[in-house]
């Protein structure tokens, strides 16, 4: 890429958590900076974890360097992969509890092992 090129989209946004060689952290900042060879590269800002309660500990990654990391607590696999993008729990809040949690459970059929043990 050239200086007169668009730049590139980040790949990460502020505040998803990633992963890198020697640990994880989350996105904190998002810089594009002109590297060797006329490349603008983007670079990352990276609040390590465990979080240091005395001061932060932030480094800089290049975007190659990370990798992001599945929020399995808040939006778990088996409700994520459906073709159309839309997470199970944008269609279950608006029902009752019952009906909500058989959609659920006919949602994530086959995505946890078997199907027919998971219904």
């Amino acid at each position: 890429m050239n200086k007169n090129e668009k730049d590139p989209e980040p790949r990460f946004q502020l505040g998803k958590k990633v992963r890198f060689r020697y640990g994880q952290g989350e996105i904190i900042g998002i810089t594009r900076n002109w590297r060797v060879n006329d490349q603008k590269q983007i670079y990352y800002g990276v609040e390590l974890y465990p979080y240091n309660p005395t001061g932060r500990r932030i480094k800089e990654f290049a975007e190659d360097d990370l990798e992001e990391v599945e929020d399995t607590i808040n939006h778990p696999p088996h409700y994520t992969k459906h073709p159309s993008g839309v997470e199970c729990i944008q269609i279950t809040e608006h029902m009752n509890f019952n009906l909500g949690n058989a959609i659920k459970y006919i949602w994530r059929a086959g995505e946890k092992g078997d199907a027919v043990e998971d219904l």
